[in-house]
């Protein structure tokens, strides 16, 4: 999991499915791209669904609001993982904060409550990192109550589905695609698809009219201050990139993050080779590599 406020790290910016188990997402569903459970392509919205309930007399069920998120969404719970990084520093801190709740329960894989932090008890430990075999259930301010009473050795039922605009489920996926081409139709010149009209490294990811894959990505090889960064430029605007992927028989076509987060490494044999630092040296104060938190792999 990233450090939202660390700038070395670029942060997750969409939902996120691995291996059929949601990562990341919140309850309003965000544009996806993978694959589902059949293995066929899938670019649509997914969002998470669920809920959890102490199991006590009287106690309610309340919603689940997310899962690995980068706050703590009001209305329910939200549900941290050891997907959001356990990684600690030498003092002993996170080295990738998460959001505290503003009461949290520590549940084992039996999901039994085996902490329990409010603002008075173990109040340090709201927000620390999640420990392998756990998981952290974060309460928001207005649903804290429904907590309160519920003591250490409960049972908590757990509930967490996909929720996604066809039904299906997804097996991979991952978040933040602008659609350019979809059903065969490039989005309409002017349509908010095209809002960025800007030549920047991208990268695209879709399929053919029978489900095959394709990939690409557009370069940059300028160097310019963008807002007081020092930023990889160049390459394309969205239009003239969709126009690239019709050519390419891509029946749907998605743009992923881009900018200093348009990677592409390819292998021959044993040798690993990146394609899309194209004449960039990565000159000093640069913002043109970095750690990537999510991707695509093609195998």
């Amino acid at each position: 999991g990233p450090d939202p406020f660390n700038s070395s790290l670029t942060p997750v910016r969409g939902p996120m499915v691995r291996d059929g188990r949601v990562i990341r997402g919140t309850y309003q569903r965000q544009r996806v791209v993978g694959i589902d459970t059949a293995m066929q392509p899938f670019g649509g919205f997914m969002g998470v669904r669920g809920s959890v309930r102490a199991q006590v007399v009287d106690a309610p069920t309340i919603k689940l609001r997310s899962m690995n998120w980068h706050q703590v969404l009001g209305g329910g719970v939200n549900i941290y993982t050891p997907d959001w990084s356990p990684t600690k520093r030498a003092d002993g801190k996170a080295a990738y904060p998460r959001p505290a709740g503003t009461t949290e329960w520590v549940l084992v894989a039996s999901n039994t409550i085996v902490a329990i932090r409010t603002a008075q008890r173990n109040a340090a430990k709201r927000g620390a990192p999640v420990e392998n075999g756990t998981r952290v259930i974060a309460f928001s301010k207005n649903t804290a109550d429904s907590a309160r009473g519920v003591p250490l050795g409960t049972s908590v039922t757990v509930n967490i589905n996909q929720s996604t605009t066809t039904g299906v489920r997804l097996r991979t996926a991952v978040g933040r695609g602008l659609p350019m081409i979809e059903g065969g139709k490039p989005a309409p010149l002017g349509c908010r698809a095209y809002a960025s009209q800007s030549a920047r490294p991208r990268t695209f990811v879709g399929w053919d009219d029978k489900g095959r894959w394709r990939a690409f990505t557009v370069p940059g090889a300028k160097l310019e201050q963008v807002n007081g960064v020092l930023l990889r430029t160049g390459g394309f605007g969205l239009a003239n990139a969709a126009n690239i992927a019709k050519k390419l028989g891509m029946a749907n076509a998605y743009e992923l993050d881009g900018g200093g987060s348009t990677t592409l490494w390819t292998r021959t044999a044993k040798q690993w080779s990146r394609k899309d630092m194209y004449n960039v040296a990565n000159p000093s104060g640069c913002d043109c590599e970095r750690w990537m938190a999510n991707g695509i792999a093609f195998v």
